[in-house]
């Protein structure tokens, strides 16, 4: 009776002692899809919740006068400009910069406001060939550098190290 207490006890033991079956992982679709999630989840976040875009809606065109004075530019407070009216998002970027988002508009509304205010963009490209129409003023020109980039929803302007 004790040997097979001890026989057990041995077999027992090396029970313990084999080897373990590696842990399963879940499967490439799997992983990747988790990712996403993540990534999707803190853009989410990071965007939404930190971030300080403003929405306004009202005079568009006082709105741009005012930041392009604001940040160095010779816009002549007495010179008409062309009225637009709309909704837009507008804020400082992480790297600085200064951004908006005028919807529902086009960059031809854009440019007849611009050209009034500074003269003709240093830069022009038409949109074609699946590219986006783009203006470009430079700092030296106007004192503000502007980027200007017709979207799908509206007209994205960029104004670099303007802070």
């Amino acid at each position: 009776m004790a040997a097979e207490r001890l026989t057990s006890g041995v077999q027992r033991a090396r029970d313990s002692e084999a080897p373990r079956a590696a842990p399963r992982t879940p499967s490439v679709g799997r992983c990747t899809a988790m990712r996403s999630l993540l990534t999707f989840l803190i853009c989410s976040a990071l965007l939404l919740g930190c971030s300080s875009t403003r929405r306004e809606t009202g005079d568009f065109t006082g709105f741009l006068r005012q930041q392009l004075i604001a940040r160095g530019a010779g816009v002549p407070t007495e010179l008409p400009l062309p009225a637009i009216r709309g909704t837009w998002t507008y804020g400082p970027t992480e790297f600085g910069d200064f951004q908006i988002l005028l919807y529902e508009h086009k960059i031809e509304e854009i440019d007849e406001l611009l050209t009034a205010a500074l003269g003709e963009p240093q830069r022009k490209r038409d949109a074609h060939s699946g590219l986006e129409a783009l203006r470009i003023y430079h700092k030296k020109r106007v004192g503000v550098s502007l980027f200007i980039v017709g979207k799908e929803k509206g007209v994205w302007i960029g104004i670099p190290n303007s802070q």
